[in-house]
């Protein structure tokens, strides 16, 4: 038996589907491979053990496919867990589960039961997913177009593959992709108009913050996602920051952050550790936090709140340089 879970639901379909097919190799058999959802094991909890301790008609080991997302399906893995005469192999599809999940503690709990969590991929996971798919399709990724396609892809799986199949379609014969295709074809207006707001508030430009933040809550943007996408490059900042402090030059300091920064924002990046100094980016990153828990409780207009404090960051970022700030 097996449970894979986490927020990579694409990883997570990606690996069951591995498992599974180690066992049975044509998942269409309908002899030999079952499945079933969380809601049809609570209605019926033997369903599964039932299952998992028959013989196949055709002969060969069964597989049973459980989509269990985050229901609690504890009552019916107990039942096939006591079972000692179990044929078939288990494949549990999780939602993402926390520690205190009723199904995960059961299943980190037993021996005979392989536990994999799936997390958004890092730099070289994502790599090697976008290396795949371009082998598949014979294109050579552009260094630009590497770079922009790290920084937009990786939280999902699925949609990985999913985005870099539908730039394979979009370059056709073109086998060298470009930036400009990348961003054609992958680039999420939503997202680059949310880095748009960020970048604006770190170098103080207040002008063009305005007009962003408007179109963005215009659109429906959560206040929350605007102060999670200015804490993670504040973050960033920071690191930076703290490799010049101990020695290292601005175009160094950039280019060891990873993954790594679009090349078409790396001046301007630069320019930005300019204006903040490690402990005023230390006090940004406070402020955000207490933006993000006011946001959630205080009972005030979120998007007045997030306003707020993204034009207060930009005031700040305007009102000096990093070198005037640490004098």
């Amino acid at each position: 038996m097996a449970l894979i879970y986490g927020p990579n639901q694409g990883l997570v379909r990606e690996r069951a589907r591995i498992i599974a097919q180690s066992i049975v190799e044509d998942l269409s058999d309908p002899f030999r491979v079952s499945s079933f959802s969380s809601s049809e094991l609570k209605a019926e909890p033997t369903q599964l053990v039932d299952t998992a301790t028959a013989y196949a008609m055709t002969g060969g080991r069964r597989l049973i496919r459980v989509e269990s997302g985050t229901d609690d399906i504890t009552a019916s893995l107990r039942l096939a867990i006591d079972t000692r005469d179990v044929e078939g192999f288990v494949v549990i599809e999780g939602g993402d589960l926390n520690p205190r999940s009723p199904v995960r503690k059961l299943c980190e709990g037993e021996d005979c039961i392989g536990v994999i969590a799936c997390y958004a991929d890092d730099e070289a996971a994502l790599s090697e997913v976008i290396n795949q798919v371009a082998a598949e399709h014979k294109l050579r990724i552009g260094r630009d177009a590497r770079a922009f396609l790290l920084q937009q892809l990786g939280a999902d799986r699925g949609s990985t593959r999913g985005e870099m199949e539908k730039l394979a379609l979009m370059v056709g014969d073109n086998t060298e992709v470009s930036l400009q295709d990348a961003i054609a074809s992958v680039g999420d207006n939503a997202a680059l108009s949310i880095d748009e707001i960020v970048f604006s508030v770190a170098d103080g430009d207040l002008a063009s913050l305005d007009r962003q933040l408007t179109r963005a809550l215009n659109e429906g943007t959560a206040p929350v996602t605007l102060i999670r996408a200015a804490m993670r490059h504040f973050q960033r900042l920071h690191q930076a920051a703290a490799k010049m402090a101990q020695g290292q030059s601005s175009d160094q300091a950039v280019k060891s952050l990873r993954p790594p920064i679009l090349f078409l924002h790396v001046n301007r990046v630069k320019r930005q550790l300019d204006r903040w100094a490690p402990e005023r980016l230390a006090d940004a990153l406070v402020a955000l936090t207490d933006t993000e828990l006011a946001c959630k409780t205080t009972g005030l207009p979120a998007e007045a709140v997030c306003g707020r404090a993204l034009i207060s960051l930009a005031r700040a970022a305007g009102r000096g340089s990093r070198r005037a700030a640490s004098r």
